[in-house]
């Protein structure tokens, strides 16, 4: 796009930011030097992990005002950690008026010490995935709540031994949940968690715990399988259920941005961001002007890491010119 055919839009939606104002960077292969994109068209996913905590971060009600993080552009405040990404940088200049949402960034995903510390993890990625493995296993075994309790309640150890490897083995083995696929499809997994929060657990919790508790009593001979999920972290989830309270807001206060100081801040705010010695990630659902960064400074090696997130673009670009001009 031809430099002077986009300065009035610059100059009247990017003022405060292009070109010499608050702006980040992107690891990109897009094929124009110059561009706008509208992050609202774009339909982004999680590509590591699990797409569980896009979904989280949506719609758990302590993000409200938080720009959507499926429908935002995420990056980061440093040009070294743009280039795990891509080697080609393009500088990202926020609109006027958007929301951004700073957080810091460890290992090349977001920080949430907060969330850590109650669910019992040590990194995100753990924390994702165990929370993926537990939630599942508790779906899983609603409709049979009421059979598990009864067979408990009984004391027939041999018979309770083989409800859990058939459990284990066949159910929860052979679960579609397994697949990360699942989890792309935000109204499923919306599904899929407000019946986790519908049911009542409370009623259950002694044999949820004689499964999952830290004391498993192999002294009754149930040894639990290696890739039985639940075992790897259920205990930590147990002592969740006994809060007080559904899931659903259990998990919102785990990951409460502002318990994880991550903050909201304006394009003014966020100036004080570009010359830290911390790596932040930065996402936003506001338009942005995209400028290939022409600096000297020399790459880092390109690893193409497989973690990050996935966009649909295959969108033609020159459309979300259109919006604004």
């Amino acid at each position: 796009m031809p430099d002077d055919k986009i300065k009035p839009t610059l100059d009247k939606h990017f003022s405060k930011t292009y070109p010499n104002g608050f702006h980040g960077y992107r690891g990109a292969g897009y094929t124009e030097s110059n561009l706008f994109l509208n992050p609202q068209k774009l339909a982004r996913t999680s590509k590591d992990s699990n797409n569980l905590y896009y979904v989280l971060l949506d719609t758990l009600p302590s993000y409200k005002g938080y720009p959507s993080r499926s429908k935002s552009l995420i990056f980061t405040n440093k040009q070294q950690e743009a280039r795990k990404y891509n080697p080609i940088i393009f500088q990202v200049y926020p609109s006027n008026y958007a929301k951004l949402a700073v957080a810091e960034s460890k290992d090349e995903f977001i920080s949430l010490p907060y969330a850590f510390s109650v669910l019992g993890t040590y990194s995100f990625s753990a924390m994702i995935s165990d929370l993926v493995i537990s939630l599942a296993s508790l779906y899983l075994i609603i409709p049979h709540l009421d059979e598990l309790k009864s067979i408990y309640e009984s004391g027939d150890m041999k018979k309770l031994k083989e409800w859990i490897l058939e459990f284990s083995y066949g159910t929860l083995s052979g679960s579609r949940f397994r697949s990360n696929d699942f989890f792309r499809n935000p109204p499923e997994v919306l599904n899929f968690l407000q019946t986790i929060n519908n049911t009542d657990y409370k009623k259950y919790i002694k044999c949820l715990s004689f499964l999952y508790g830290k004391d498993i009593s192999y002294h009754h001979g149930i040894v639990l399988p290696y890739n039985f999920g639940p075992a790897r972290f259920m205990a930590n989830l147990l002592s969740l259920l006994e809060y007080e309270g559904p899931i659903m807001d259990i998990l919102d206060d785990a990951f409460d941005p502002k318990k994880n100081n991550i903050r909201l801040m304006n394009v003014s705010e966020a100036t004080s961001i570009m010359k830290d010695t911390k790596t932040y990630e930065i996402w936003t659902d506001s338009l942005c002007f995209l400028k290939m960064d022409e600096s000297d400074e020399e790459p880092d090696t390109y690893d193409d890491p497989e973690h990050g997130d996935t966009i649909d673009e295959s969108v033609n670009y020159k459309d979300f010119y259109k919006d604004i001009v």
